[in-house]
């Protein structure tokens, strides 16, 4: 799968501190391209895989404005919002900072589309990451240290499983890309062989940006650790099966 790295050139520091950059994993250039053509493969991978609707892009426009909602937020009142101070729409959430449900939720996924494309995200909101805890089990502070990088909030609107195969054959591939916004401002969007999974169980995994502060080493992506949980799950089955 093709990777890319778009770093978004703001025109004073200023600027590039309320918004960040936008990755796509791979190569960093100067200029953005058109809208949605470097993570086009990612989401209808050479026509193997139904086509993923819409355009992280809608999700990147809706990241920058809450970056500077929450950066804006944390100097006047000295922490990050509550969730229910950020959804409430009927007052500025900072100073000259007003959002909009399409700063909180993604309209790509309130589409007839969408809908039919069998997502896995069950309703339009952006995942709220912020109140969580790191990897390592740590709660994510309000002002992360230099060099540190929490992801605050992301979607998975761009993001399906699908089975190929069938009988001992058959797997389950995961496509399409993830967007996440980072406590550094940072919005990436991801392909599923540039994101990692992180074991939690025997037969389970965590979806996490191969960045994120506080991830262990040695971590693979996301399909790799997904065929090693089924390949145990069958040998276990057949392990089983010889008693």
């Amino acid at each position: 799968m093709r990777k890319y790295l778009i770093s978004a050139i703001c025109v004073s520091a200023g600027c590039l501190a309320c918004f960040g950059r936008v990755i796509l994993s791979g190569r960093r250039v100067g200029v953005r391209p058109e809208p949605a053509g470097d993570h086009r493969f990612a989401l209808n991978p050479g026509g193997i895989f139904p086509k993923i609707p819409g355009d992280p892009e809608t999700a990147v426009r809706s990241f920058r404005h809450l970056y500077r909602a929450m950066i804006g937020f944390r100097t006047n009142r000295g922490r990050l919002p509550a969730g229910f101070e950020l959804k409430d729409l009927s007052r500025p959430i900072a100073p000259g900072i007003q959002l909009t449900i399409d700063d909180i939720s993604c309209s790509d996924a309130k589409t007839p589309e969408f809908a039919a494309s069998r997502p896995e995200t069950p309703g339009p909101d952006y995942e709220f990451n912020y109140r969580g805890v790191r990897p390592n089990g740590r709660h994510k502070p309000a002002f992360p240290q230099k060099g540190e990088k929490d992801l605050w909030f992301s979607s998975k609107h761009y993001k399906r499983t699908m089975a190929i195969g069938k009988g001992n054959n058959a797997r389950m591939v995961n496509y399409g890309v993830i967007v996440g916004l980072f406590s550094d401002g940072d919005i990436q969007i991801r392909s599923m062989d540039q994101l990692v999974a992180v074991r939690h169980w025997s037969n389970g995994m965590q979806i996490r940006f191969p960045d994120e502060t506080g991830l262990p080493k040695g971590l693979l992506s996301v399909n790799d650790t997904w065929q090693n949980l089924v390949d145990e799950a069958r040998l276990n089955s057949r392990n089983q099966y010889q008693r």
